[in-house]
């Protein structure tokens, strides 16, 4: 009996040991510490995450072809000259250190050599006039096949999902006695209507119905007023958008800078730097995500 137990005792100790052994041979593994090659077993290793837009594209390391997008490859640690090829685009290449143990990613955005181009409409426009937000444009059409059609329209230039109408959107037709070929168009900045400045009548329209020009006021007496409003609303949202940066960016944008725009989105902050003393962006201004690219980046701003 006693045997019986010390038996079971042993079993019981080597089975631990063994699934013990095993979990930490596998997290081992999976964390790169050691690859199996054909040479025996490597030494710690570190992962590239190689990744393409589009997908499928080739993989090239030390002009070797390795593997395809999206895939994760192992490597040794050191500096690699990684090159992403795909038939009908512009290669992607990059100089990448890999770390033992930690992921490398390259997020490649392939670009097409030969772009399509296909006509946003097949009625001649005139007076093309962008939005604020760079999501719609304006434009005017008078060659239509019935006078009906023609008039003001807008086309989004984002895909909305809760729009059932795609293309073109009529907002104004043609009526007499105001003349849509001379008129000046502006956008109100919040991109929800539109001052229509023809020679016979100043009007303000809707972006997003059709509207009945004959039965709208003339805003004549009222254009200064709302232009106006207009400049301090735009006043406001920059200060707002301006808020979302680092003061070191700001400081930058707006005492060493010309030129300043802001992208359509409000995400991004587009400049031109002029003063003569180079200024080092310090790192980290924008918080990592999780997970990111380990590639070391700095930022030096200075004049040509």
């Amino acid at each position: 009996m006693p045997f019986q137990v010390n038996r079971r005792l042993l079993y019981t100790l080597a089975s631990g040991l063994v699934i013990f052994l095993g979990t930490f041979l596998a997290i081992q593994y999976a964390s790169g510490a050691y690859r199996f090659t054909e040479s025996g077993v490597s030494p710690v290793t570190g992962l590239l995450s190689a990744n393409s837009f589009p997908n499928g594209a080739e993989v090239y390391i030390d002009d070797r072809l390795v593997s395809a997008t999206d895939d994760t490859i192992y490597l040794k640690p050191g500096s690699y000259q990684i090159e992403i090829r795909k038939d009908g685009f512009w290669p992607w290449r990059k100089t990448v250190d890999v770390e033992g143990e930690l992921v490398t990613q390259t997020n490649a955005q392939l670009f097409p050599i030969a772009p399509s181009l296909v006509p946003l409409t097949f009625t001649g426009v005139e007076n093309v006039t962008p939005s604020p937000d760079g999501q719609k444009i304006l434009y005017y059409t008078a060659s239509a096949s019935a006078q009906t059609k023609n008039g003001l329209y807008v086309l989004e230039l984002v895909d909305n999902l809760l729009s059932l109408q795609r293309g073109p959107k009529q907002i104004a037709q043609n009526v007499p006695g105001i003349d849509l070929s001379q008129a000046q168009f502006i956008w109100s900045p919040d991109s929800t209507e539109v001052m229509v400045l023809a020679p016979e009548k100043e009007l303000l329209v809707s972006a997003s119905e059709n509207n009945n020009l004959n039965r709208l006021p003339d805003i004549s007496f009222q254009k200064s007023i709302i232009f106006s409003e207009w400049e301090e609303e735009m006043y406001v949202r920059e200060r707002q958008f301006l808020g979302r940066f680092p003061e070191e960016v700001i400081e930058v944008a707006t005492e060493s800078a010309k030129n300043v725009y802001i992208s359509p989105d409000k995400k991004r902050l587009l400049y031109t730097y002029v003063d003569d003393v180079p200024v080092v962006l310090p790192p980290n201004l924008v918080p990592p995500v999780p997970a990111p690219n380990n590639q070391p980046e700095s930022r030096r701003l200075q004049t040509d």
